[in-house]
């Protein structure tokens, strides 16, 4: 029987859909049926399901209002199956910053929310001055110059290790999380 998993998840830029249709795309290859759904437009009861996983980009230090407020109102359905978070944020891109436990983003939200994740990880973002306008633009090139990351007016550059995304699709389809029937 496939296992039903919920992948809730919030995008700024459109990113961390990219990483969440990866993430779908390994949990199906490993026999899941998956339902992936943006918190912008929807928050859905994480109920029903056999698995639940909620990801969310960092935008200028913090994790969407909405985000917190799901997992909050939902922190006992969350927990009642297995479960995992990710994080998405530039920073994590410095090594001394990519775990949950040393990304101080992750680990301020971690702290502050009801929900306990059975896994969390921390992916690094994008860059991409071709899609920022106006005020994030200038945000963004400060943020990058302070922090000696890229920040040309025609800067790309995806920071994502697709490797550890898949790892992460693999343990929580495998014995990390969901288990084999």
């Amino acid at each position: 029987m496939k296992k039903k998993i919920l992948l809730a998840f919030w995008t700024t830029d459109g990113h961390a859909r990219s990483i969440s249709e990866r993430i779908a795309s390994r949990l199906e290859s490993n026999g899941s049926e998956v339902r992936m759904v943006c918190l912008r437009d929807e928050q859905p009861d994480p109920g029903g399901y056999d698995g639940v996983i909620v990801g969310a980009s960092i935008r200028y230090g913090f994790h969407h209002p909405k985000v917190e407020r799901y997992v909050n109102r939902n922190a006992k359905a969350l927990e009642a199956v297995p479960n995992a978070f990710f994080s998405i944020n530039l920073s994590a891109r410095k090594p001394a910053k990519n775990t949950p436990e040393t990304n101080p983003y992750c680990r301020k939200f971690l702290q502050k929310i009801k929900w306990k994740p059975g896994m969390a990880v921390v992916f690094p973002g994008k860059v991409d001055f071709t899609r920022y306008r106006g005020f994030d633009r200038v945000m963004m090139h400060l943020i990058m110059s302070i922090s000696g990351g890229p920040h040309g007016k025609d800067t790309v550059v995806d920071f994502t290790d697709w490797n550890a995304v898949d790892a992460f699709a693999d343990r929580f389809a495998g014995g990390g999380s969901l288990g084999k029937d």
